[in-house]
């Protein structure tokens, strides 16, 4: 008991009970009974927050019965390491609750569409993406121009928004254990960088975390379809903007004229050609 409590105290002072059980269990060889470490965890005053209010009641909604079916994404602004205020964009599949999770330095487009790039070459092309209104993902602030609702379109995929945060509660609960638990880990291991802390996600928090967490599709068959192979992702994951060419075959972009130079038989004043741009401001007509 003096034992778990001296390491309570030095070493794992913000994990909750809960995930103290857990890692105790690792480092001590034995697994003690929840409420033993909470009474212990209570004699030292190491108390986690209780809830304020009562939650109002909410409908039951079953989990989608095929995976790659329905994905609930959304982003946490948090102090997740050091004194950094960063964001983790997180996306868990309504079926099975498997987490494919990234830092970034904040919810912007280039963000959302670097995440999603990320996501589909790990998993594949799901069908519909379930998010709340931000303007970045398509809601009533940016309605029908959208980067991220475009490229998702270009794939196939479809974006449904959430009314409420309950209405999407999977990512909703899942970003509260995180902030829970991650927090704790990433300060234990010394993390201190975005590379860092995305790569122990992948390789150490990730893997385990899914394992515990994740359960069995009701249909076993998988509802994410593979990627052709002549798409290239990143012409899809990209801003895409347009421009009328004028009378003397130039175009803005940026504030600046650019001319057409290639032989061109006929004039294409009025007609518009396509920019795209990559997550580092470089840009290319079509």
């Amino acid at each position: 008991k003096k034992k778990v409590q001296q390491l309570i105290q030095d070493k794992y002072f913000d994990f909750n009970v809960c995930h103290l059980q857990d890692v105790l269990k690792e480092e001590l060889g034995q697994l003690i009974r929840y409420e033993t470490l909470r009474k212990w965890c209570h004699e030292i005053h190491h108390m986690k927050r209780a809830k304020k209010r009562r939650p109002k009641p909410r409908r039951l909604r079953a989990r989608m019965s095929q995976e790659g079916l329905m994905v609930q994404m959304d982003g946490s602004h948090h102090h997740w390491f050091g004194n950094r205020y960063l964001c983790l964009l997180a996306a868990i599949d309504d079926a099975t609750g498997d987490v494919f999770a990234q830092f970034y330095e904040g919810e912007t487009t280039l963000a959302c569409m670097d995440f999603l790039e990320a996501f589909v070459k790990r998993k594949g092309i799901f069908k519909i993406l379930y998010t709340d209104k931000a303007g970045v993902y398509g809601g009533i602030k940016r309605e029908n121009f959208s980067q991220v609702e475009r490229a998702l379109g270009e794939l196939g995929a479809q974006v449904i928004y959430a009314h409420s945060p309950q209405a999407k509660g999977r990512v909703e609960r899942l970003f509260n254990t995180l902030q829970d638990r991650l927090v704790a880990e990433l300060r234990l291991h010394g993390v201190t960088t975005i590379a860092e802390a995305n790569k122990y996600l992948r390789d150490v928090y990730l893997p385990k975390h899914n394992q515990k967490h994740s359960v069995l599709a009701h249909n076993h068959v998988s509802a994410y379809r593979t990627t052709p192979l002549d798409l290239d992702l990143a012409d899809v994951f990209c801003i895409k903007e347009y421009r009328v060419v004028g009378n003397d075959h130039t175009v803005s972009i940026n504030g600046e004229k650019w001319m057409i130079t290639d032989p061109i038989r006929h004039s294409i004043s009025k007609q518009k050609i396509q920019l795209k741009y990559d997550k580092w401001g470089k840009w290319t007509a079509f």
